[in-house]
């Protein structure tokens, strides 16, 4: 019998399938993703077994990524309310974890806030101890207020966590059936998006038990009695059981996928990806056959975070952009997007006999791509070409943003949205375009391809210590963490390293490895036994499947628009915008990460 492997990614627009045996794509589907999401999924994965060739087929595992918790968050709909407990002692009363919340989403998820004694100062002294008889009072006011989703968020808990852990244990002690988030265990230093992080997370756990209840029945459904998993935002996958604890590593999958199945498909190792999808266009830097991470706060609709995402440049095309003209005296004005049809393309399209003009229809009209029917494009050659214009503008422009250096770099190009890109252009900066075969899928191959892994990430002391040194015990550590998280001891292998990466007094450095590895078939009949159990334990498991919405326009928040700088004509000052502001933050942490660098090539400290 023949092993495969199911990889699904739910994206706003499709939902795609691939069935691979032995990395090769023997099957795949392609499904307008529907307004419930989860029954899209199963419909898609049934029309790619449908495809498979004759013979006796097993399948092994399903890997799935989902936009749920995107959708989620856009919404502001099944999310949870969450109070924070503080540990901070006089320090950082004036601004509470909500603060900097949309108003709309504060409304939400913002339940309570309590400041109270703990913190630790940046070199790991200590702020004030934390006390018990403080911590009760509050935990009956929540059980009271009935409120079970809780952060903990100690002021520099990445630096020692001990405090965090020891409020946790108050709470298990007294709150049975509490679910708790330790800020530490989301982010790293930066107290605010670190708590955004952690609430988010929190607040996306009752929803998370919910998808995992309904994929669950959804592929018993199918018949397939395998384990399945969910991919992570680093291109790695996690077990049902772990994404319940820690969803908020699972809210950015789409463009990892997207780019651990651009790697393979290409064999390119280094270089950028292009996903361009119905609605939007994700860039992303391929690093190894990774993803590579971001190293600032992200922003996700309308909220700041520090945690782990993939370094990903989103703009508002795809193949469902609407092309709006615009005549002008002399000339032609063409918008391309923001607005998209969405997964309605087939029927919204000129192409496709709509009365919608869309990317696709300059696609298929002015660069001759074979999709649809070219003919039924009343549209003026010139329009076309204006539009087409801006739209390869728009790619190479993003293309130029995200590259780190000003050597050229092979761009990989997939996605059902490719067809957009003009083949007949050269792109400075740019070696080669490449679009695989099954480029538009590469997001389902990515999610097949995931594999188990693990993370060491601490701060260290480096008096007396070379760095050698220093990773050789994270090496160690991630190693052994790695097969007990169920990989093949032969096929473990470093993906990342890093030490230097964040700076403290005293000569206390952050270091890290990440390490991955294959399943071993043990590993996946314990996970699908541990799923189970999970399964079991909780509650209104046999439920109607939730109805889980899409959205299929504008995934993330509106982006800040350029603006022309204003000076005050009396006094000649620069009236700062809100652009000014995010242009000034992104340059100062440019310059500073080249200053350190300076610094360490002087031998500076």
């Amino acid at each position: 019998m023949k092993s495969l492997i199911i990889g699904a990614d739910v994206g706003g627009t499709n939902t795609d399938v691939v069935c691979m045996q032995d990395k090769t794509v023997i099957a795949f589907e392609k499904v307008p993703t529907t307004d419930d999401v989860t029954t899209g999924l199963q419909m898609a994965i049934s029309n790619a077994l449908s495809k498979l060739p004759k013979g006796e087929w097993s399948v092994t595992m399903v890997n799935i990524g989902t936009t749920h918790f995107v959708n989620a968050l856009v919404q502001r709909v099944q999310l949870a309310p969450v109070a924070v407990v503080r540990l901070c002692g006089p320090s950082s009363v004036d601004f509470g974890p909500f603060d900097d919340y949309p108003d709309d989403l504060s409304a939400v998820i913002g339940a309570k806030c309590y400041f109270v004694n703990g913190g630790y100062q940046v070199d790991g002294s200590i702020i004030t101890e934390v006390h018990e008889e403080e911590i009760i009072p509050v935990i009956q006011e929540l059980k009271d207020s009935k409120i079970e989703n809780i952060v903990i968020s100690g002021i520099f808990s990445p630096v020692n966590n001990n405090q965090e852990k020891q409020v946790e244990q108050i709470f298990r002690k007294h709150y049975s059936g509490v679910s708790l988030t330790l800020s530490s265990d989301v982010g790293s230093i930066g107290l605010l998006e670190r708590g955004n992080a952690a609430i988010l997370n929190e607040s996306f756990k009752p929803l998370c038990n919910r998808i995992i209840s309904a994929l669950s029945l959804a592929l018993r459904e199918l018949k397939l009695d395998c384990p399945f998993f969910f991919t992570q935002n680093d291109g790695t996958l996690v077990s049902p059981v772990e994404a319940s604890d820690f969803p908020i590593r699972i809210m950015g999958c789409g463009a990892a996928n997207s780019i651990r199945g651009a790697s393979h498909l290409s064999g390119i190792q280094n270089g950028l990806v292009v996903d361009i999808g119905g609605t939007t266009t994700d860039i992303g830097s391929l690093n190894g056959g990774f993803p590579r991470q971001t190293s600032s706060v992200v922003s996700k609709a309308g909220l700041d975070l520090n945690c782990t995402m993939p370094d990903v440049l989103s703009i508002r095309l795809g193949g469902g952009s609407v092309v709006c003209p615009k005549p002008l005296i002399n000339s032609i004005k063409v918008d391309v997007g923001p607005k998209s049809v969405g997964h309605t393309l087939t029927e919204a399209a000129l192409t496709f006999g709509g009365s919608t003009l869309t990317a696709t229809d300059v696609a298929s009209a002015y660069l001759k791509v074979d999709v649809g029917d070219r003919d039924k494009v009343k549209v003026t050659t010139s329009v076309l070409e204006e539009a087409n214009e801006v739209i390869q503008c728009m790619l190479e422009e993003s293309v130029d943003r995200m590259k780190l250096s000003k050597e050229a770099v092979p761009v990989i190009c997939v996605g059902g949205g490719s067809i957009l890109r003009d083949k007949n252009r050269k792109v400075p900066g740019v070696t080669e375009f490449i679009q695989p075969p099954y480029y538009q899928v590469a997001n389902a191959v990515g999610a097949a391809l995931c594999q188990v892994s693990s993370c060491e990430e601490i701060l260290l002391n480096m008096t007396g210590l070379s760095n050698t040194k220093a990773l050789e015990k994270l090496w160690t550590r991630a190693f052994e963490k790695c097969l007990m998280n169920g990989a093949k001891r032969e096929s473990i292998r470093v993906i990342e390293e890093d030490i230097g990466k964040m700076h403290l007094p005293g000569n206390i450095t952050g270091a890290k490895v990440k390490v991955v590895g294959d399943f071993t078939d043990e590993a996946l009949i314990k996970s699908k036994e541990t799923t189970s159990a999970f399964l079991r334990s909780t509650r209104n498991l046999e439920a109607a499947v939730p109805k889980f919405q899409r959205v299929s326009q504008f995934l993330d928040e509106d982006p800040i628009q350029p603006q022309v700088p204003q000076v005050d004509e009396k006094t000649g000052e620069w009236i700062l915008s809100e652009y000014d502001v995010q242009c000034i933050s992104i340059g100062t942490a440019i310059l500073g990460c080249v200053a350190e660098e300076t610094q360490e090539s002087e031998g500076l400290e």
